[in-house]
């Protein structure tokens, strides 16, 4: 059985438990509930550095990559987030899409040589919740999947090792659930602590946010604060151990 055969069915076992964080940027498209569908569209930009263990079979590396190496090295990349709440039914769907080329990395275990690290990392989470909602405050309880896919160059200098490159793909699915904790102490002031955990494909995942937003008008808000997510993922003779964290901007169109 593959990591995502695995991950789909721990998913079907343990749904209701772990901990997440869902759809943080689009929390504040209803903080509210109002009768009918309210939508919310979030692009985002995810100021995040990458830190941990990285390996491809025998090749294992240290990664610490902060913000400004990400984006010397960036080919492309994409963020966002949409959410749906009809009273407390909460519907939503966060993704990013992040190609990596040519970042210098070190500590590479069983090689002795200059590292580089070529990546193409999706991340796609939908959850489905339950709010309740008081005058200035609101729970949300969300279970979901984040689902993971991986795409890995490790290349090795070529004047210090024959064995030049290696490279894998992996993906995965793990089971999520968690609470979202809305506060809202002025009409256009909303404050969000998020946090969430879980598994199945990997070891182990969670994750924590907390933003602050500012409404500019009915259809829209600025949305800031901090986000951190971690995965353990060693199988298949392929290693992530990661975590990235970093500032959060965003604009939260209502509709």
């Amino acid at each position: 059985m593959n990591a995502a055969a695995r991950g789909a069915s721990f998913l079907r076992r343990s749904l209701p438990l772990g901990v997440s964080f869902g759809l943080w940027a689009a929390a504040q498209a209803a903080a509210q509930t109002q009768p009918g569908w309210t939508f919310a569209v979030s692009p985002y930009v995810w100021t995040a550095g990458l830190d941990g263990h990285v390996g491809i079979k025998t090749v294992e590396t240290n990664v610490d990559l902060g913000f400004t190496d990400i984006l010397s090295h960036l080919r492309f990349g994409v963020m966002a987030a949409a959410e749906a709440r009809k009273g407390p039914l909460v519907l939503g769907i966060d993704g990013l899409y992040v190609s990596l080329r040519g970042s210098k990395v070190f500590g590479v275990r069983n090689a002795s040589a200059e590292v580089t690290l070529d990546q193409r990392e999706t991340i796609v989470q939908p959850t489905v919740g339950y709010s309740f909602n008081g005058a200035v405050w609101g729970v949300d309880a969300l279970v979901g999947a984040r689902y993971w896919n991986l795409s890995t160059d490790l290349g090795i200098d070529p004047t210090r090792l024959q064995d030049r490159m290696r490279s894998g793909t992996v993906d995965w699915l793990d089971a999520t659930g968690g609470l979202r904790v809305r506060i809202q102490p002025m009409s256009n002031l909303h404050f969000v602590v998020a946090g969430d955990g879980g598994g199945g494909g990997s070891r182990s995942t969670w994750a924590a946010a907390s933003t602050v937003s500012l409404d500019l008008s009915k259809r829209y808000n600025v949305l800031t604060g901090f986000r951190y997510l971690t995965v353990n993922y060693d199988r298949n003779s392929f290693l992530f151990d990661t975590h990235m964290d970093g500032w959060l901007l965003a604009v939260n169109f209502f509709f």
